[in-house]
């Protein structure tokens, strides 16, 4: 039906006329449930879009809704290559100096939220600074927001923000815990569409847990967990379910006292979640899980004399293949952190190796994610000394 649309159009002679019309189609090919919305094909919609553009005369030329929707539409387009958010933040940042000029109070919080987030996606320098630097983006547009959707919207966006910005600071962050669970509880879900309102449930689950876990312990974080884990309907909100698993996996298989029968359950999460959340789908949450995966089984092989057994030659061939998964999202997303973190990774699983041969080639592979990485490193005082 899209494509019959879409050839009935070219014979609409008005040229916006007709790009808005392509913009319209485009637009239902790209809901704002991005991840578990039925009808969503975003690189159709980027297709569209960039016709748009050219019958509105280029981007010099062309609407700012329309560079919008372009720049949402590359930013989850299924793309390994990296390239489409690159373009992504390139558009938000054209679109923000047009709202900055002529835009409305509403429209320039928007498109500021919009770009900081797919900036930090870009994986440049520091994950707390580029969480930091979130965040603050995030509370200026939610306090700026005049209509109740977008400050409901914004008022979720920054719960999650500093979600993350308190898990990141470890035993320091459950301030900013606090101050996100206030915040889920000030979000008029009234305000938000369906996709929206499951986003900020699943997110609202994971603010809950890390606060279990100061509470009561790893027990406490599982348990919180395994309760998401029977309310969300993995029908409905199949990528909210997959996170779910792998934050459920995280915290079966890192802490202290972990059994063998949690660390077979987390590793069956692990790559349950990991085919959902793909490299090409989104490269951060692959990153994610393809480490956490490399990584639970290299500690595993280091402690085969406490109960967590995989077998030598198997279980360093798995962790290989996940930790060069992590290192294509990191490579994708640029020379940050994570690329240095997995470089590292892959120079201690380089002692596990079973002849002299192939431990030094993975360690040179490792080392080469870390040398893609030096301008973060000399800017971390602990990794620039490591």
């Amino acid at each position: 039906a899209t494509q019959e649309a879409r050839a009935a159009l070219g014979g609409v002679g008005e040229r916006l006329v007709r790009a808005l019309l392509l913009r319209e189609i485009a637009v239902i090919w790209s809901p704002g449930n991005h991840t578990d919305d039925p009808i969503r094909d975003f690189a159709l919609a980027v297709d569209l879009l960039r016709e748009c553009v050219a019958l509105e005369g280029g981007e010099g030329q062309s609407v700012d809704d329309t560079l919008g929707f372009l720049a949402r539409a590359l930013r989850y387009a299924p793309d390994a290559s990296g390239q489409g958010l690159r373009e992504s933040v390139r558009l938000y940042r054209l679109c923000l100096d047009r709202a900055n000029q002529t835009g409305s109070a509403d429209e320039r919080a928007n498109v500021a939220y919009n770009l900081a987030e797919a900036e930090s996606q870009l994986g440049q320098g520091s994950r707390l600074d580029r969480l930091k630097r979130t965040a603050a983006e995030t509370e200026a547009a939610a306090m700026a927001a005049g209509s109740p959707a977008l400050r409901a919207q914004l008022t979720a966006n920054l719960a999650w923000e500093w979600t993350q910005l308190g898990h990141a600071l470890g035993d320091a962050g459950l301030p900013y815990l606090e101050q996100a669970q206030s915040a889920f509880e000030r979000v008029d879900v009234r305000e938000l569409d369906a996709g929206s309102r499951a986003h900020v449930e699943g997110n609202r689950w994971a603010c809950e847990a890390k606060i279990a876990r100061r509470a009561g312990g790893r027990e406490a974080e599982i348990a919180v967990w395994r309760r998401a884990l029977d309310t969300l309907d993995p029908a409905r909100a199949a990528y909210i379910v997959a996170t779910a698993k792998h934050n459920l996996a995280t915290a079966l298989v890192f802490g202290q006292r972990v059994t063998a029968t949690e660390f077979a359950e987390g590793l069956r999460l692990f790559r349950a979640a990991a085919t959902v959340r793909t490299l090409a789908v989104n490269p951060a949450h692959h990153w994610e899980t393809a480490f956490g995966i490399g990584c639970a089984i290299q500690v595993a092989l280091e402690r085969r004399g406490n109960g967590l057994s995989v077998p030598l030659g198997d279980g360093w061939k798995e962790a290989l293949h996940w930790l060069r998964s992590a290192a294509r999202a990191a490579g994708v997303r640029g020379p940050g952190e994570e690329r240095a973190t997995v470089g590292f990774a892959l120079c201690e699983l380089s002692a596990q190796a079973t002849s002299v041969a192939e431990a030094s080639a993975l360690a040179e592979e490792g080392w080469a994610h870390v040398r893609e990485a030096v301008g973060y490193l000399l800017r971390d005082v602990t990794l620039r000394e490591k």
